[in-house]
C-alpha cells in the first residue's frame, strides 16, 4: 500500500514544529501604471532638455518663421507660387526680427529657408510674366494688320 507522499501532485510536507510560511500577496493593479500628476508650477529638468531639442528641430516659439517655411516650401506649387512667396518673403524678415528681440525663440534657418525659396520663386514667376508679355508684344507686332 502506498502513502500519500509518493504521488507526484501531492501538496509539499508541514515543517514541523513551525506553522507555514505566509507570504504577502501583492495586488498588482490592472491596466497601465499610474503617473504622478504633475502641477504646472513645477520644474522639471529632463523636460526642459527635451522641449530644448525639439524647439531646435521646430521653432515652435517663432510661428513667423515656421509659417514663412511653409509658405516657402508650398510656393513651389505653380497654381500658388506668386502669392505664396510674398507672404514667405514679408513672415521670414517678421521671423528674423522675433529672433534678434527673443533669442531663446530658434528658427532662424526657417526663417532664411522661406525667404530664400520665397525670393527663388518670386524672381521665376516674374521671369515667366515677362517673357509671356515678351511673346504677345512680339506676336502683335509681327501680326498683319487688318484695318
Amino acid at each position: 500500500m502506498s502513502t500519500f507522499r509518493e504521488f507526484s501532485h501531492a501538496a509539499p510536507a508541514r515543517r514541523r514544529g513551525r506553522p507555514p510560511r505566509r507570504t504577502a500577496r501583492r495586488r498588482l493593479p490592472l491596466g497601465p501604471p499610474r503617473r504622478r500628476r504633475r502641477r504646472r508650477d513645477e520644474d522639471d529638468e529632463d523636460d526642459e532638455g527635451g522641449d530644448e531639442t525639439v524647439a531646435t528641430i521646430i521653432p515652435y516659439k517663432n510661428g513667423y518663421a515656421l509659417a514663412s517655411y511653409y509658405c516657402g516650401v508650398f510656393s513651389l506649387i505653380p497654381c500658388f507660387g506668386g502669392i505664396l512667396s510674398l507672404f514667405a518673403i514679408v513672415l521670414g524678415f517678421m521671423g528674423l526680427s522675433y529672433v534678434k528681440k527673443h533669442p531663446t525663440a530658434h528658427g532662424t534657418a526657417h526663417a532664411i529657408v522661406g525667404l530664400v525659396l520665397g525670393f527663388l520663386v518670386l524672381f521665376v514667376h516674374l521671369a515667366a510674366l515677362v517673357l509671356i508679355l515678351v511673346g504677345i508684344i512680339g506676336a502683335a507686332a509681327n501680326a498683319p494688320h487688318r484695318f
